[in-house]
This record gives structure tokens, C-alpha cells and sequence, in this order.
């Protein structure tokens, strides 16, 4: 489909939602959250009878479409939802900027939330056959896709980077090992740590540390035996290139903390 034709059918599915009051409480915005990750799971995996398929297989092939209009319908309702369309409309009252994205910021997070959740339940279901790949597509689609500049909301608002950084924290590498990879490319992305950094304010730096100790704090009982595994090898290295990152660029990042 063309870009016009796409934000048609996607304009089209949000007014349905609305019109059907689907997302009119936390409770069932959260339900259809589930449904649809597990739905776009369910089409991304080699055998689609299984929801375990590609966990099963991890070399395996996936089809990332579903995973991609997931993400996009995601960052369409966050951005176009008109959450006084889900209650009583009251005529010739002005929206109040503010609460509106409050209530962006709110739907975002209850849908990182399902996604969490999601990753967490899986990963103790499939135990060492869990795969990383899927949920890491829909996480930087998701960023980058927030990261284009809308008055409406972005990447650059403080509230969606501490909703990611949250986000992120729950899923640190000593909580989920399997998904130590994705997560050292999530925190070092180009849509999420310079933002963070770059902005000057303390609780996004703060936040940034914390997740920067994370990652030395699984790494250090690995690096203390002799012979590293090349897992952690590989893991080790891209923890320097990240600090070298930090050093060329926030080296006053490093210093403070």
C-alpha cells in the first residue's frame, strides 16, 4: 500500500475503535493490546498454529509484517487517538493541550506494559529457546516511528522517554538474560540514548545510569571467570562501544556519574 492509502485504513480502524469504545477504560485498552500482540506474534512465527513456533527454532526465519503494522498502528493511536471521543463529549469546551498528552503518554504506557508483560511470560514459558528478534522489531519501530518530529507527541517529550526507560528497566539483562542483546541495542539506539543525554535534564541522565549499571551489573560475575563465553564476549564488546559512544560524545555524562 502507499502511504496515503495505509494512514487511510489505519484512520479508518481508529475510528472504529472509537466509535466501538474499545479503548474506554484501562482494562479493556489492555485486552486489546494482548489480543493484538499475540495476534501479530501468531502471524510473524513459521507455524502460525503455534504461538511458541519461533521460540521452539530461534535461527528460524520470521516475517516481521505483522510485527510492522503492529508497531505502526501502535504510534498512530498514540498520536491521532482523541481520548474525549472514548467518554462524554461535552460541546464548545476546549481541549486542554496538556491532558491530552497525559492521556497519549498513558496509552503508550499501558501498551509497553502488555509488551513487558508479554516478553517476561514468554521468556519463562520458553525458558532457553526464547527469541529475542521479534519483540526487539517492535521496539525500534516503535521509536523510530515516535522519533519523527509531531507536534502531536514524539520522542523528544521527557514522559515517552521515561515511559521507555521504565520499560526497559523491567526487562534488564540479570531479570531476562536471552534478551541481554536486544536490550544493549535498545538503551544505545539512535532514537533513545542521545535523546536522553542530550536533553540536560537529571532524570533522564539519572535514568540512563540506571540502566547503564544494569548492564555492568550482569556482566560482572561473567567476566570474572577465565574463559568467557563467546556470548559474553560479543556482549562485552558492544558494552565498550557504547561507552566509547558516551566518551566521544557525553563525555560530561561519564564524568558526572
Amino acid at each position: 500500500l502507499q502511504k496515503n492509502a495505509a494512514d487511510k485504513l489505519y484512520a479508518n480502524y481508529l475510528q472504529l475503535l472509537q466509535q466501538q469504545r474499545i479503548l474506554i477504560s484501562p482494562e479493556t485498552t489492555i485486552r486489546f493490546f494482548s489480543n493484538i500482540l499475540v495476534l501479530s506474534l501468531e502471524q510473524c512465527l513459521p507455524q502460525n498454529d503455534q504461538v511458541g513456533a519461533e521460540h521452539k527454532n530461534v535461527g528460524a526465519e520470521i516475517n516481521y509484517r505483522s510485527i510492522d503494522a503492529l508497531a505502526k498502528l501502535i504510534v498512530f493511536l498514540v498520536k491521532f487517538l482523541d481520548p474525549t471521543q472514548n467518554s462524554v463529549n461535552v460541546p464548545n469546551v476546549p481541549k486542554n493541550q496538556n491532558n491530552l498528552i497525559s492521556s497519549k503518554i498513558r496509552l503508550l504506557n499501558l501498551f509497553l506494559k502488555v509488551l513487558t508483560w508479554t516478553i517476561l511470560t514468554n521468556y519463562q514459558r520458553f525458558n532457553g529457546k526464547f527469541n529475542q528478534r521479534p519483540y526487539l522489531r517492535l521496539f525500534i519501530n516503535i521509536l523510530n516511528d515516535l522519533n519523527t518530529p509531531d507536534p502531536s507527541l514524539d520522542s523528544n517529550n521527557m514522559e515517552v522517554l521515561l515511559v521507555f526507560t521504565r520499560s526497559f528497566a523491567l526487562l534488564r539483562p540479570r531479570r531476562i538474560p536471552a534478551f541481554a542483546f536486544a536490550w544493549l541495542q535498545l538503551i544505545s539506539h539512535r532514537t533513545f540514548m542521545p535523546k536522553m543525554l542530550i536533553s540536560k535534564k537529571q532524570n533522564l541522565a539519572h535514568g540512563f545510569h540506571l540502566l547503564l549499571l544494569h548492564m555492568l551489573e550482569f556482566l560482572q560475575g561473567p567476566l570474572r571467570q577465565i574463559d568467557l563465553p563467546e556470548s559474553i564476549k560479543q556482549l562485552y564488546k558492544g558494552t565498550l562501544r557504547t561507552l566509547l559512544v558516551l566518551l566521544h560524545d557525553f563525555p560530561e555524562f561519564l564524568c558526572e556519574y
